[in-house]
């Protein structure tokens, strides 16, 4: 989850895009099964475990860790995602999905390899553009290069359903 400084831009009403990213968050939790593997990261311009890979037994634990996420500084998402490749590289789970969020710029050279590295290791990344300032070039290529969906939104209702049918499809 982006949790960069422009996520706290409102969306709607006082509902801000990382709330909704939040929101987001925990119906995916709710939706997986309690024996799949889930990690939880955050970033800005570093990354960082909220809850690292485990089984989704304890759904409390996840849906605290997202709501305990607050904004912090810029935007860099590489290597977040570099983060999640290494994490997943080695599972030997049957499906490895990412999904990459955010509402911002990034510098577009460096995500190509790795995505399709990911790709190579069978992780499939989908990508989801927030807000009318994303960088959907980019991050349409993710989702090309990482063999997944990319979505796009500026509604804020859509941004849950978008999270839950990528998660129903992906499973």
């Amino acid at each position: 989850i982006d949790r960069s400084d422009s996520m706290t831009t409102i969306a709607s009403g006082k509902v801000t895009y990382l709330d909704l990213a939040k929101e987001a968050a925990h119906l995916v939790i709710d939706l997986i099964d309690e024996n799949s593997e889930v990690g939880i990261m955050s970033w800005d311009h570093e990354w960082k475990w909220e809850v690292t890979l485990r089984q989704a037994k304890n759904k409390e634990l996840l849906h605290n860790a997202i709501a305990s996420i607050v904004s912090g500084g810029g935007t860099e998402g590489f290597p977040a995602l570099r983060e999640a490749h290494a994490a997943l590289a080695g599972r030997p789970a049957l499906l490895k999905q990412v999904i990459f969020l955010t509402d911002c710029q990034m510098r577009r050279d460096q995500f190509q390899d790795l995505v399709e590295l990911m790709a190579r290791d069978q992780i499939t990344v989908s990508s989801v553009a927030v807000g009318k300032y994303s960088d959907e070039r980019l991050l349409l290529n993710i989702a090309q290069w990482g063999k997944g969906r990319y979505y796009r939104t500026e509604d804020s209702q859509s941004l849950p359903r978008i999270f839950a049918v990528e998660t129903q499809l992906a499973s």
